[in-house]
């Protein structure tokens, strides 16, 4: 009985006690919970806090300065033009070359032997031998007058044809031994200079005949420059839009920045709501600031996603283009390669020819040195030549008066056919007035050279040598250095109110050449691009390339941002600065509003005035969520 009441009281006291072991365990778990949550807290509430990217304040230079690729050109052009018909036998000058007033541009060929000449010369004779013909057909009676002309015709045919094939013996006249020197002089220089590659001294015969094959050459050197500055230029492009890219965080891509605008999108609804169901007015107005400000925000974060696509999309484009330029750079080196073969082709085979013609000059310089003297005593008959001239005169003084005979005879005889006389006076008439204008055209070509009647350089040549020109045609194009010399280049509307007329541009590394801009006007072609037109002093060429500089120049700093760290509100311009702030669990990274003042930008960076403070070092650019003035942020992990 004793037994079973101890049983019973048994079982109450070890419910309790169990019921006890069962609390402590809970609240030992608890305070295990509260101890993991308390060291573990900064952790757990930086995953939940914006995450943002910053840029150090620095001290820099910013700049909005641009460079220009400028072609020299002349105020004013002079075309020379023809005054006759003649043919050129050689041209004096090269394209690119500076000449004087009054010196040769061409060589012409002698007045008879024009192709003009020559024309009228043909139909004389023509028209002399129809007119004998007839002459000697009207006079079957006068029989030894017809024969007479007859021979005196054959006599100058011959007189004629012992000039045209006379041998061409060398002269033994000392200032044609004093020609040929000069002669070998220019050949030896000329071989010379193309040995050392010095083009531009060799002359004009020399220079023509490589003018070609140097033209190419150049062209080909110049295509190459142009290539290479292209490439240059899609480089810096790719080069601007990565910066960009990489200021704005968005390196791969731009998800985390739409998830950011989607987040403030989120939140302006939340609150919009929120102030729909508030009904305290104070608390409206606090609801409609916020609404505000993230408004604002979401306006920049979507100007900042818009323009990080942009850039994005550009950076694209400018690779694909780099890509091209890199093959074209890798053409045209090709093409100077293969011009440059050609070129050394044309070298030798120029060389060769000049050698050839100093080789057929021979011992010239020995024979000059011994002077006239040396002549004394030689055979006069080997010296003398035949006057072919005198020879050719003599035929024709004795045809013409073979002509006029039987001319007069015919007019004393009282059975002149009336009929063939008016004939034969009409062939005569025809006669005359053929050697008149053959008198008057070679008056008039007394002059075998063309001057230039002004200072300048050489921009185009027409004609080359054995071609013919008629009255009025273009021979040549020269630009007046005289009258000075501009220059176009076309800008973006934001770097044309940069400048202002009479602004001087900064010319690289030439202190003798000056750049103003003289006019500024809207490009036809496109709206949104403005005409620059400069006028150039110094000592410059027609279509020389210099390269100019136009802006503000760069200024040092002390506070330097990104660009797209400065926003904008109703009360101004500002940036979101970093301060750091010290707890017992660790650093807090609190985000500071600073109203600023922007002193100088450029296209990727800002510098600016304002009250930072000396803990303010690093100023945010992005961020992946809203956030308010001195809410706590944590940094971008990278």
């Amino acid at each position: 009985m004793d037994s079973k009441e101890i049983n019973i009281n048994a079982e109450p006291a070890e419910k309790h006690r169990n019921r006890r072991e069962w609390v402590k365990n809970i609240i030992i778990v608890f305070l295990l919970i509260m101890l993991v949550l308390t060291f573990f807290s900064n952790t757990i509430m930086n995953y939940s806090l914006p995450e943002v990217s910053v840029a150090r304040i620095s001290r820099n230079k910013v700049s909005k300065a641009y460079s220009l690729d400028l072609l020299v050109e002349a105020n004013k052009k002079y075309t020379v033009t023809a005054d006759e018909n003649r043919e050129i036998k050689r041209v004096a000058v090269r394209k690119g070359q500076e000449i004087k007033e009054g010196q040769t541009l061409f060589y012409l060929e002698e007045p008879g032997e024009s192709t003009e000449a020559k024309t009228l010369q043909d139909s004389i004779d023509l028209e002399k031998a129809a007119y004998e013909k007839s002459l000697i057909t009207a006079s079957p009676d006068n029989f030894a007058l017809a024969q007479a002309v007859e021979v005196a015709r054959d006599k100058l045919n011959q007189a004629i044809d012992a000039k045209n094939n006379a041998p061409s013996e060398p002269s033994e006249d000392p200032e044609q031994k004093k020609n040929d020197l000069a002669q070998k002089a220019v050949l030896q220089s000329d071989l010379n200079n193309i040995t050392e590659q010095k083009y531009e001294l060799l002359s004009s015969d020399t220079a023509s005949k490589l003018s070609n094959e140097l033209g190419a050459y150049e062209k080909a050197n110049s295509e190459l420059e142009t290539a290479k500055k292209e490439l240059k230029d899609a480089e810096d492009k790719c080069a601007g839009y990565n910066a960009a890219i990489q200021a704005a965080g968005a390196e791969n891509g731009t998800k985390t920045m739409e998830r950011s605008i989607e987040t403030q999108k989120l939140q302006i609804a939340q609150k919009k709501a929120d102030l729909a169901a508030a009904a305290e007015e104070t608390v409206k107005n606090e609801l409609a600031k916020e609404i505000a400000t993230l408004e604002l925000n979401l306006k920049y974060a979507e100007e900042d996603l818009k323009a990080v696509t942009e850039a994005l999309t550009n950076l694209e484009k400018a690779k694909t283009l780099k890509a091209e330029k890199e093959t074209a750079v890798t053409q045209k080196e090709n093409a100077v390669k293969d011009s440059e073969k050609a070129l050394e082709k044309k070298v030798a085979e120029v060389s060769a020819e000049i050698n050839a013609k100093i080789a057929s000059l021979g011992g010239g310089v020995s024979s000059y040195d011994e002077g006239p003297s040396s002549y004394i005593g030689s055979d006069p008959l080997m010296s003398s030549s035949t006057d072919y001239d005198a020879n050719i005169r003599a035929a024709q003084y004795e045809l013409d008066a073979a002509i006029n005979a039987l001319e007069q005879k015919r007019k004393t005889d009282s059975v002149t056919d009336a009929q063939t006389q008016v004939d034969l006076d009409a062939q005569k008439k025809k006669i005359d007035k053929l050697e008149e204008q053959l008198a008057k055209l070679l008056e008039k070509q007394t002059e075998n050279e063309i001057k230039s009647p002004v200072d300048g350089v050489v921009e185009m040549i027409s004609f080359t040598s054995g071609q013919s020109f008629a009255v009025g045609e273009e021979l040549m194009i020269l630009n007046l250095s005289a009258d000075g010399f501009t220059s176009t280049a076309t800008v973006t509307a934001e770097q044309a109110k940069a400048v202002k007329k009479g602004t001087e541009a900064r010319v690289d590394s030439d202190d003798d050449v000056k750049v103003t801009v003289k006019n500024i006007t809207k490009n036809k072609n496109d709206s949104s691009k403005f005409d620059l037109t400069f006028t150039v002093e110094g000592d410059v060429v027609a279509d020389q390339h210099i390269k100019a500089e136009l802006g503000e120049t760069a200024s040092q700093f002390d506070k330097v941002v990104p660009k797209n760290a400065v926003k904008q509100d109703s009360s101004g311009k500002y940036v979101y600065a970093v301060r750091s702030k010290s707890t017992p669990l660790g650093n807090r990274y609190l985000a500071e509003k600073i109203s600023v003042t922007v002193v100088a930008e450029d296209d990727t960076q800002c510098a600016v005035s304002g009250d930072f403070g000396d803990s303010a070092d690093y100023i945010i650019t992005a961020s992946s969520k809203p956030f308010s003035p001195g809410d706590q942020v944590r940094f971008t992990q990278e």
